[in-house]
Parts: structure tokens; C-alpha cells; sequence
């Protein structure tokens, strides 16, 4: 759906009719690309986790956080970026955890719950 979003906005620009319906698709269009990097930079985190390196886990994770919370302020709310924070702040707690940290944890944990 969003493929064919952005080949309408693509042929609306070629006639000029740029506040048309595809404007919305195209207003969209970077918050995908960032999620999905948010996402990417995550799946990145999960995979350094698995492999006991937690220290890259917490550099990856903190760079999805950073994409998340991003997408959470220009849409407070959407629901999405509400989870996607939450999922974040709650993969932070489990780094804070395995580092022995547990007053951080609680605190990445914390926000997890308030995000939710």
C-alpha cells in the first residue's frame, strides 16, 4: 500500500498537484524510513545481546531509542511510537540488568511502564 502511495505522490508531482491525497502518503513516507532504521538499529542491539556483547547492545539500543523517541515527539499519539518507546526503555532495563545495574534498570523500566 505504501509503494503505490508513493507512486501516486510521484505522478502528482509530475502534474503539480502536490496537496492532493498523496500528500499525507508522502508526509509519511520519512517516518517509515526512520522507524525502519530505529527498527534496524534494534534488531542490531538484539543480536549483539545474544552474542554477550552487551556493551554494542546498549550503543544499538540507545541509537533505536534515539529514532523512537524522535518519531514519539513529531506523533505524540501514535500508539506505535508509544510501544516502540516502551520496547526500547525495556530492552535499556535488561542491558542495565546484566551490567549489574540495577538502579538504572529500574529506571529504564520505569519508563517502559509509562510508555506503555
Amino acid at each position: 500500500m505504501l509503494v503505490g502511495g508513493l507512486l501516486a505522490v510521484h505522478c502528482a508531482k509530475d502534474k503539480g498537484l502536490d496537496d492532493g491525497p498523496g500528500a499525507e502518503v508522502q508526509a509519511m513516507a520519512p517516518q517509515a524510513a526512520d522507524r525502519e532504521e530505529g527498527i534496524r538499529r534494534a534488531t542490531q542491539g538484539a543480536a549483539a545481546m545474544n552474542s554477550g556483547a552487551i556493551s554494542q547492545a546498549r550503543t544499538e539500543y540507545n541509537e533505536a531509542l534515539a529514532v523512537f523517541e524522535a518519531l514519539a515527539k513529531s506523533d505524540p499519539t501514535s500508539a506505535m511510537a508509544q510501544a516502540d518507546l516502551s520496547i526500547s526503555y525495556n530492552k535499556l532495563g535488561d542491558i542495565a540488568v546484566a551490567m549489574g545495574e540495577l538502579a538504572e534498570a529500574k529506571h529504564w523500566y520505569d519508563r517502559a511502564w509509562m510508555a506503555a
